[in-house]
Parts: C-alpha cells; structure tokens; sequence
C-alpha cells in the first residue's frame, strides 16, 4: 500500500461530498495533502456574519474574485455572490479553494467550525 485517503462527509443531504479530506500518497513530492471542501460560496456567505473570526479570516484566504469565465452561466445553483467583508465588497466565485498547507490544532478547530457551520445548510 502506498496511499491512503480519509474523508468526513457530514450529512448527505447538505454536501453531497466529503467535506474534509487528508490524502496520503508516498509517489509525491509533497505526500501529505488536507483540504477543506467547501458548499458553494452563494450558499456558504449568507452564514459567515454568526462565524468566528478565524473562519471569516480563512473563509476570505480561500475564496477568489470572480473572474466572469461564465462557466457559471449555465448553473442553475452554482454562481458568484457578493461578500461583504470587513467593510470590503467583492464578488466571490462559487468555488472555494480547499487546499490546506499545514495541518496543525488551530486547522483541526477551524474544520470543526466549517462542520458546525455546514450544518446549518439546508
């Protein structure tokens, strides 16, 4: 075996796929990868004022302008939204970077928060 994959899916019925997930892969480079695998920023935005500062912190890290690729334009739930944040006002994509570069306690509190978050996705 020279892999191995763990993922947390949380209910079904809010994210379709895992929410969490730390591969292991000893053929790469950087053989360890974590990510946090957002819901669609349109769905995600309108929970981020009751969230922790280091979530809305991450949250913003994490999400891009958008880019007006118009790949969007044909999704009937998938497009960008506006975010308001510290004052600052942006157009984020619907997608949500999840790539994580360290795992460390603060990451494992700020999975644990972005899970208590998606709960609230209906």
């Amino acid at each position: 075996m020279f892999a191995w994959s763990v993922k947390y899916q949380g209910k079904k019925s809010i994210k379709a796929t895992p929410l969490f997930q730390i591969d292991f892969d000893e053929r790469l480079l950087h053989r360890m990868r974590a990510g946090i695998k957002c819901a669609s920023a349109q769905r995600i935005v309108p929970l981020l004022p009751g969230q922790s500062q280091a979530l809305q912190d991450d949250f913003f890290r994490r999400s891009f302008s958008c880019g007006n690729c118009h790949w969007c334009d044909n999704q009937k739930s998938l497009g960008p939204v506006e975010y308001d944040y510290r004052g600052e006002k942006r157009t984020v994509c619907w997608y949500v970077n999840s790539d994580l570069n360290e795992f460390t306690e603060d990451t494992a509190n700020l999975v644990k928060e972005y899970a208590e978050m998606h709960e609230g996705l209906r």
